[in-house]
């Protein structure tokens, strides 16, 4: 027999190929690798030319002073950002914000691609000037400005402070904080939000801030100049100088200490001056016309002075260098007359007058004042007057109002502090407060466990005023203040704590008689009582503007009256109860219009649209009710009452309206009285001990025959039936 036997590898054969590969592999890859950098090389430096043909392209018509604006001009030529990556390892495509140009991060050294910027305006690779686009948050060690490009990007800019320039990109972002103490820098600010606050703390650098924000806070930087070239409707300036060029659009402009300076380029139209408003406590400030150069350079310079003569407040402006009365100064006493003193009153219209005129150097208004911290809060409240909040600051202690105080809210957020786990009370005691707030987003907030308490006259216009703890407090108690008012014509009262044990949250409560609460336009909304009420409580809304009240927790209702001398009158209000009553009227009086209630959610007997108790007597007119619940069979068949008399009876008038109930409709203890003049009512009918139902008309889901008043009759017509 013949065996057919193949020959195989040997040991020694295989380890000689397998040194070969290994040989080649050492050879080989390193080269491959160099191969394939330097294709991605080549691919971003031809992008890099492309883009920079792009920019060169764009700027016969725009100057690119912001990465956005030299990404607009990519995006233009079909480079949006998505294409604006690198693609060899470790290596950024940069925008030199110094030479308006893209350039290439490349292991260490930048390149410009064209070489075209001469040696001594190239950058170093490690200059803030230059820009990379980022869409995580910078890396340890990092110096480049950032453009905003993803969320990781934007929460870091929102969370911490920067020393580089920050464009914001298409992201909205809160707070953008600049902070440096190293070498003097000209950084480039841009925001596009209307809620975004900017704040420079940076004795000496310069700075331009570009597109939206809500306020620019200018606490210290140099002289060389904040520059506002966006829309700002807030400018606060410390330590240095802000100039407002051309295309500033500013609102106020506000200098918070003695070594602010104000300036207005050239080129920035007279009528587009922001109004200057004062800040208690800074009595002298510089103003200045400047050059529309790249130095701001100074035209005229003059130092305004406040001074009181008399309880008169006179505002002076010299010449910083002559020390002679300014041009504004003397046409103020050309319109007011002869005047020993180089003045201006400014409570005066003339005055007025005077300071909306061009000769003012920017001068247009003064108001009481603006409000950056707690300190200048205690001072407008002890003085009184009208107020703008331009900073969000915790309150520490209770302030009494004992004259008259208009705080505007502007946007900002107001809270006092925390004690054993509770706010505490941020007004008491009030002669006469007024609350509005006259910022686009109207978000404006104050927060206590109880804000205001106590009150002679309280006025909500706009803004919040919210009690912030579970039980017991409220966003205004009155306890004491006998004959007082609250009026609300805008606005929101919310109450985000909620119930505690048998304590509630609420947004109002009123202890004090001959109190009257009037509502007409605005929100309300607890996670418990909306409102408790002695004395006049009327809400009054529109057909077209219904007013809108949100509350009611399990053992709690929307509205509630506690007392015998106490009255409600509600027309066209909107009441959801969430599992609580939408309203108790006990002992007092109220009547009720055109309303539409809706109570979700099942728990007691409190669990009710219209409850009356303790002799209370409630008149309802042309009332849409809706009190139901889209629960299985078994639970509907729990306490759902719509209509109901309890603890020690009452009265109940209907005239009219829309009724349904999930299990009674109509229910009444001992003691308690419905008469029922009309209206559309689904559910059933319960009575108990002297308890009466007197039905006179309105058509009925069950036959009402046992509930008829004297002389009347119930028609059936298919499932309803029907009184008259």
């Amino acid at each position: 027999m013949k065996f057919n036997r193949k020959k195989g590898f040997t040991i020694i054969e295989l380890v000689i190929v397998i040194a070969v590969i290994g040989i080649l592999a050492a050879v080989l890859v390193p080269t491959f690798t160099r191969l394939i950098r330097k294709s991605r090389i080549s691919t971003d430096t031809q992008l890099i030319r492309n883009l920079n043909t792009a920019l060169e392209s764009d700027k016969v018509e725009t100057e690119h002073k912001t990465m956005e604006s030299a990404l607009n001009a990519a995006k233009a030529y079909g480079y949006d950002i998505s294409k604006i990556n690198a693609s060899a390892t470790n290596n950024e495509i940069l925008w030199d914000s110094q030479n308006d140009v893209f350039c290439y991060y490349n292991q260490g050294e930048l390149e410009y691609l064209p070489d075209s910027v001469d040696a001594d305006k190239k950058l170093k690779a490690t200059d803030y000037r230059l820009w990379k686009i980022y869409t995580a948050a910078p890396k340890d060690g990092e110096n480049f400005s950032i453009y905003v490009a993803g969320q990781g990007a934007a929460d870091y800019v929102n969370t911490h402070d920067v020393n580089v320039g920050v464009d914001c990109g298409d992201y909205t972002i809160q707070n953008v904080s600049y902070q440096n103490t190293g070498d003097a820098r000209d950084v480039v600010i841009r925001t596009n939000s209307t809620d975004t606050v900017v704040t420079l703390n940076a004795r000496q650098d310069s700075a331009s801030v570009y597109g939206t924000a809500k306020v620019v806070n200018g606490e210290n930087v140099a002289d060389s100049s904040l520059h506002i070239e966006g829309s700002v409707p807030t400018v606060l300036i410390g330590t240095g100088r802000v100039v407002f060029e051309g295309t500033a659009e500013t609102g106020v402009v506000i200098p918070t200490s003695a070594n602010a300076i104000i300036a207005y380029s050239e080129a920035l139209a007279k009528e587009n001056y922001p109004i200057t408003q004062r800040v208690a406590g800074v009595n002298t400030y510089k103003i200045q016309e400047t050059k529309a150069d790249e130095d701001s350079t100074i035209i005229t310079e003059s130092i305004v002075t406040f001074t009181n003569d008399n309880d008169t407040e006179y505002i002076s402006i010299k010449d910083a260098t002559t020390n002679e009365e300014s041009k504004a100064n003397q046409v103020a006493k050309d319109v007011q007359g002869s005047s020993a003193k180089p003045v201006i009153p400014i409570s005066t219209s003339n005055a007025t007058n005077v300071a909306n005129g061009t000769s003012t150097n920017g001068i247009t208004k003064q108001t009481n004042g603006i409000i950056l911290n707690l300190e200048q809060l205690k001072t407008a409240v002890a003085q009184g007057g009208e107020y703008k909040l331009a900073a969000n600051f915790t309150v520490t202690t209770t302030l009494t109002v004992n004259k008259e105080l208009s705080l505007d809210l502007n946007g900002c957020v107001l809270e006092t502090s925390v004690s054993s786990g509770k706010h505490t009370t941020m007004f008491n005691n009030c002669s006469k407060i007024t609350i509005k707030d006259t910022s686009d987003s109207e978000q404006g907030r104050l927060i206590g466990r109880t804000t205001i308490m106590n009150f002679g006259e309280v006025y909500l216009l706009s803004g919040s005023i919210e009690a912030a703890d579970n039980g017991g407090g409220a966003a205004v108690w009155n306890r004491e203040g006998n004959g007082s008012s609250l009026t609300m014509s805008g606005g929101h009262l919310y109450a985000t704590g909620g119930a505690a044990g048998s304590n509630s949250s609420n947004c109002i409560v009123n202890y004090a008689t001959n109190t009257t609460v009037t509502i007409t336009g605005g929100t309300l909304t607890s996670a418990a009582m909306v409102m408790q009420n002695q004395g006049t409580l009327k809400i009054l809304g529109t057909k077209d503007n219904y007013i809108q009240i949100v509350g009611g927790a399990a053992n709690f209702n929307c509205l509630k009256n506690v007392d015998s001398e106490a009255s409600i009158d509600l027309k066209f209000v909107s009441i959801k109860a969430n599992v609580g009553g939408c309203i108790e009227n006990c002992k007092g009086y109220a009547v009720i219009e055109s309303c539409n209630f809706k109570q979700v959610g099942l728990a007691n007997h409190n669990s009710t649209a219209i409850a009356t108790s303790g002799n209370g007597h409630t008149v309802i007119k042309s009332l849409k009710n809706e009190s139901y619940q889209d629960f299985e069979e078994s639970v509907m068949s729990t306490q759902n009452y719509c209509v109901y008399i309890f603890n020690s009876g009452g009265v109940v008038d209907i005239e009219g309206g829309t009724f349904i109930g999930g299990k009674n409709v109509l229910k009444t203890d001992d003691g308690g009285q419905i008469n029922v003049i009309g209206g559309n009512f689904t559910g059933t009918y319960s009575t108990s001990g002297t308890g009466s139902i007197n039905i006179m008309g309105g058509t009925f889901s069950v036959d009402p025959s046992s509930y008829l008043a004297s002389g009347k009759t119930a028609t059936q017509n298919g499932s309803i039936w029907v009184v008259d």
